[in-house]
């Protein structure tokens, strides 16, 4: 499994925006803040590079849509597409099967404030933990992962993140890394995960 990153500061955004297909400028362009919507503009063309190596063509090619629901997948290809940005980085997979990603700075853990967001046994985790911050980052890139697998967010808010993973996507499981200061998540096949490969584009790629 490869997954293309890059940072936007390495990317020309006059050159992006000239790559990037009609609805992904005009997504950008509409952005109050013009880095996040270039992020935008970058995911969206990692996610079409993969997908042109696939399938041996340019990414110029790959048309790149969006279900009612936001998410994304490609006109023309049965491969699987998960798309995620974060303070200036952008994040993209394209796969035979069904994986997703989450990319996530480190978040500051606000204590009580949180307490209802995650589960018992996670808030738990989390503030024994002498990386409060971390952990909680960790958790909620995972539970971004299952949103995505899912399609949908759980009804309730206190949900556990293993336990869901175990009932929604029993053959899944987490890869987590980090990417200069950033924390990465992907669920997918335990047989593609274990070989993930994160290849950079633009900079010191």
């Amino acid at each position: 499994m490869t997954l293309l990153y890059a940072e936007v500061r390495d990317m020309n955004a006059h050159d992006l925006l000239t790559v990037s297909d009609p609805e992904t400028r005009s997504r950008a362009l509409a952005c109050r803040r013009p880095g996040r919507g270039l992020e935008i503009a970058l995911g969206r063309y990692l996610a079409r590079v993969l997908a042109a190596e696939y399938a041996g063509i340019e990414p110029g090619q790959v048309t790149l849509c969006h279900d009612p629901a936001g998410k994304p997948y490609f006109a023309d290809s049965s491969l699987h597409v998960s798309i995620s940005r974060s303070d200036g980085m952008a994040l993209a997979l394209a796969e035979p099967h069904k994986a997703v990603c989450d990319l996530q700075g480190i978040r500051r853990f606000p204590g009580q404030a949180v307490r209802g967001f995650f589960s018992a046994g996670e808030y738990e985790t989390i503030s024994a933990s002498p990386e409060p911050d971390r952990i909680m980052t960790r958790l909620f890139c995972r539970r971004e992962c299952l949103v995505k697998w899912l399609g949908s967010r759980p009804g309730n808010a206190g949900w556990d993140a293993e336990m869901l993973r175990q009932q929604a996507a029993p053959d899944a499981v987490f890869f987590e890394t980090e990417l200069s200061g950033r924390l990465v998540c992907v669920l997918g096949p335990a047989e593609s995960v274990r070989f993930v490969r994160m290849t950079k584009i633009g900079g010191d790629s």
